[in-house]
């Protein structure tokens, strides 16, 4: 049964929604209490520690302990995600052996990509302590660039010629030549033919990790991540330690007592935005379909997704026990939910505190 809250925010003017899809009876947050575990921060693309600034002091001054992690800061956030999930391992485990306050468990606070690198963290990482993650505005089920929701378009100079032009190597896939017309399906349809016809590029550069195509058999065979963390890649008959390992990931993913995704229509980057909130855009049954199919794209519920109707890492298992919740805030752009954003910038003005508070 779906629980759903609602809170109007006068000052940020945002209305902000909480729906827990579980059987919980009334919610009681790990997040909160006499004594707040402590909290381990995964910033974005392209950032650093010091984006979780905003975030820091608010949390400081409630007394929580709180530590932006440093493994594979500004350029080197471009590195592959499976080197990254490696790399915050083994600076969680080096903080966590020498500090006596994360015994008891910790948080995770993942924004944008980050939250990607720390649900493959909470899988990949058998000895975790965490009892609580927190997503904002995460890529949690992979991006498609532009679909033909409105939101989507609304992002489209944002994503396509700014954002996976500059992420973007040219000799791996070229932005330029392309006119509006061509992002209502033939952008999208050679996207995705480049990736499979260039299997070398996976692996190489974080933005390709977090590309989900809705042509699945292709994608699920060529992407080396999202299958992986959702535990759909194939195994093949013979292959013990493949299957081993997706039960491995989804045991660990269950230590968890509860996941909040935090989402905006309004993200301007995150395409679908549903995304954030794990849904994902309908499939096709071949490549050419995601061109000649491309106005017929709806949005598939999280909980209509193979994913959690197979419950294939525990995603169904967790909202049963009550302890998956999706909120979701209107007209906050991507970076917002960790800093101001000014006029003059390619994403939407806005202010941080208020969407905070």
């Amino acid at each position: 049964m779906i629980k759903i809250a609602s809170l109007l925010f006068v000052a940020a003017s945002a209305l902000c929604s909480c729906i827990s899809t579980g059987n919980a009876a009334s919610p009681k947050p790990l997040l909160s209490g006499k004594a707040p575990l402590p909290i381990f921060f995964f910033h974005g693309h392209g950032r650093n520690a010091n984006s979780a600034r905003n975030i820091e002091a608010n949390l400081v001054k409630e007394g929580r302990v709180f530590t932006p992690l440093t493994f594979c800061m500004d350029k080197c956030s471009s590195r592959p995600l499976n080197e990254q999930v490696a790399l915050a391992i083994a600076q969680i485990r080096n903080i966590t052996a020498h500090d006596a306050r994360y015994k008891n468990g910790y948080v995770f606070m993942g924004v944008s990509q980050g939250d990607a690198i720390a649900r493959g963290v909470i899988e990949e990482m058998d000895d975790h302590k965490v009892k609580a993650s927190v997503s904002l505005a995460g890529g949690n089920n992979g991006i498609f660039f532009q679909g033909p929701q409105k939101e989507d378009v609304a992002s489209l100079h944002t994503l396509v010629t700014v954002i996976n032009k500059a992420l973007i190597p040219e000799t791996v896939f070229n932005f330029a030549g392309y006119t509006e017309p061509d992002f209502k399906g033939k952008l999208q349809y050679d996207y995705a033919k480049a990736m499979l016809n260039q299997p070398e590029s996976q692996n190489k550069y974080s933005i390709i990790d977090l590309y989900r195509s809705p042509y699945f058999d292709g994608w699920v065979r060529s992407n080396q991540y999202f299958p992986r963390i959702n535990n759909i890649n194939i195994c093949e008959d013979n292959d013990t330690r493949c299957a081993a390992d997706k039960k491995r990931r989804r045991a660990n993913f269950l230590k968890l007592k509860e996941a909040h995704y935090f989402a905006s229509p309004d993200d301007g980057v995150v395409v679908p935005w549903q995304s954030s909130h794990l849904a994902q855009y309908s499939e096709v049954a071949t490549l050419e379909e995601i061109e000649t199919k491309f106005s017929s794209f709806k949005i598939i519920d999280a909980t209509q997704t193979r994913e959690y109707v197979g419950d294939t890492y525990g995603l169904r298992t967790l909202d049963k026990r009550g302890g998956l919740f999706f909120h979701t805030v209107e007209r906050v752009g991507h970076a917002c939910w960790i800093e101001d954003i000014g006029e003059g910038s390619i994403l939407p003005p806005c202010a941080f505190q208020p969407i905070f508070d």
